[in-house]
């Protein structure tokens, strides 16, 4: 909180005292300063002449209110700011109301136009430079972002369009529309250090090259690329034949379970420094490349699974039992409905035979 009074003497009390609410948006401001974010938006969007307030400013601004919590309709964005210090948070002579939707609105126009993607990788490139961050390894994913409302962009093309509309739904809400942030974080710190906006129903398996390939062409760092199983196919895999990267390969693939299964007749494992853990290490030429394969036990995750395994197969047979008992006390069925009952159940069980 920051107090103000009108007398250089305080005790005087027959004078106004005015409070202002800093909470912990002093904090958001001097880390927006400390990644000079202000001045990058800036160094894109220069300020005209006849400004009150400059995009920037206005960045920062959307970034105070958004880690605010708070969800209020554009228009009264300004009034968020009655209540702060604004001059403390955006600079001398800001007042709330030059912090308009019509100014916001022609902001986020201009940050589109001169492309977001542009923006991410100065601010990314600034990031690494300020702060030392160690590109060794740098972490890829997608996470979609749900919204209200109706859109009517199915199938738009062109440079920068993106279509918010269903698609997988990581958040849970399969009946919302949505878009795809696609975001790169250094390992050093979880840094974010480049982004894109993909259409809600984008493919991770066939967008994560291109992140890769966005990355590389904007942000020249040498860096081991990490990600889930939607990187590991055999197109993607082709297209990084001459990078270093990590990831699981999905249990879909024949070859993985085979491997497996070896290592485990043959007991192949070697004890892993941290206890609790054995490894197999194993060198595999998939879709013609050269790679080397871990296969990985640990004991806590094969207890749990064999506890989750008896479970499911206690479940599945009082399922059974139960089905069973019910059809014998059916009187009213013929030999033949009861057997295309048994065969239907047949399909649907996993550790039982009938």
């Amino acid at each position: 909180m920051i107090i103000s009074y009108c007398l250089d003497y305080f005790p005087l009390m027959n004078h106004s005292i005015q409070t202002q609410n800093l909470d912990h948006f002093g904090i958001i401001a001097g880390i927006i300063d400390d990644l000079e974010l202000e001045n990058i938006v800036d160094s894109i969007i220069p300020k005209h002449p006849r400004e009150k307030i400059s995009a920037g400013q206005i960045v920062k601004a959307i970034i105070i209110n958004g880690l605010g919590f708070l969800s209020k309709p554009l228009y009264l964005f300004p009034h968020f700011f009655d209540d702060k210090p604004v001059e403390k948070l955006l600079g001398n002579g800001i007042k709330s109301q030059y912090i308009n939707d019509d100014k916001i609105g022609r902001v986020m126009d201009a940050l589109h136009d001169n492309s977001l993607e542009l923006l991410w990788t100065k601010i990314g490139l600034n990031t690494i430079k300020k702060f030392e961050l160690s590109t060794e390894f740098s972490h890829l994913d997608y996470s979609s972002i749900s919204v209200q409302g109706n859109y009517n962009c199915d199938n738009q093309e062109g440079e920068n369009i993106i279509n918010i509309t269903h698609g997988y739904s990581k958040d849970k809400r399969p009946d919302l529309n949505q878009f795809l942030i696609k975001i790169m974080v250094s390992n050093d710190g979880d840094i974010p250090t480049f982004m894109k906006i993909g259409s809600g129903n984008e493919s991770d398996k066939k967008g994560l090259p291109d992140l890769i390939s966005s990355y590389q062409k904007n942000i020249n760092v040498k860096t081991k690329y990490v990600a889930d199983s939607s990187l590991f196919t055999s197109d993607n895999l082709q297209k990084m034949k001459e990078l270093s990267w990590i990831s699981r390969v999905p249990m879909t693939i024949k070859k993985a379970t085979e491997r497996i299964i070896k290592v485990s007749k043959e007991n192949q494992w070697i004890e892993w420094e941290k206890p609790g853990y054995k490894y197999q290490e194993q060198k595999v030429n998939y879709h013609g490349i050269e790679q080397r394969w871990l296969v990985i036990e640990s004991e806590k995750r094969k207890e749990s699974d064999l506890l989750k395994l008896e479970k499911n197969i206690k479940k599945e047979r009082e399922k059974i039992e139960s089905k069973q008992k019910n059809l014998s006390k059916n009187k009213n069925k013929s030999q033949e409905e009861i057997q295309v009952e048994i065969k239907q159940l047949k399909k649907k069980i996993k550790y039982h035979q009938i």
